[in-house]
C-alpha cells in the first residue's frame, strides 16, 4: 500500500504556476508532488481532537505527496512534507482553507477561517517543533 499526504482544500481552486514551479523544482528524494486535482467526490472525515470530521467537498482541489522510501527517517519524512505544505499553503494559496491528511483517514492539522490548528491526538509533530 501507498502512503501518501494529502492538502484537502474547501473549494475548487486555479494551479498557479508558483505550483508548477514548486512542483518541478523538487528534488526530494521521499515523495513526489502532485499537481492540483480538482476531486468528483472529494470528502474529509476523520476524528480531530476528539471530534468526528466528515465533510464532502464535491470539485474542491487536493495536493498529494507520495511517499517514494518508506523507509526514510520518520522525522526527516514529517519535516519535509510540512516544508512543502507551509510552502504551498501559506505561499501560493494563503487564504484557502485546508486539510493536511494522511492516507486518507488521519487528520493532522487544520486551517479554516485563516486559523491553523493541530490535532492534539496525534504524535505527527513529535520532534519537529
Amino acid at each position: 500500500m501507498g502512503l501518501s499526504y494529502n492538502i484537502q482544500f474547501k473549494r475548487k481552486l486555479e494551479q498557479k504556476q508558483e505550483l508548477i514551479d514548486l512542483i518541478e523544482a523538487n528534488d526530494d528524494s521521499l515523495f513526489l508532488i502532485s499537481k492540483l486535482y480538482n476531486s468528483t467526490f472529494g470528502c474529509v472525515n476523520g476524528d480531530f481532537d476528539n471530534e468526528l470530521i466528515d465533510l464532502e467537498f464535491a470539485g474542491a482541489s487536493y495536493v498529494s505527496f507520495n511517499v517514494i522510501k518508506k523507509h526514510a527517517g520518520s522525522i526527516l519524512l514529517r519535516k519535509s512534507v510540512l516544508q512543502m505544505v507551509r510552502k504551498i499553503a501559506n505561499e501560493i494559496y494563503p487564504d484557502e482553507d485546508y486539510f493536511l491528511i494522511f492516507n486518507g483517514d488521519y487528520i493532522f492539522e487544520k486551517r479554516e477561517n485563516g486559523v491553523v490548528k493541530r490535532n492534539s491526538n496525534t504524535d505527527f509533530y513529535n520532534g519537529l517543533d
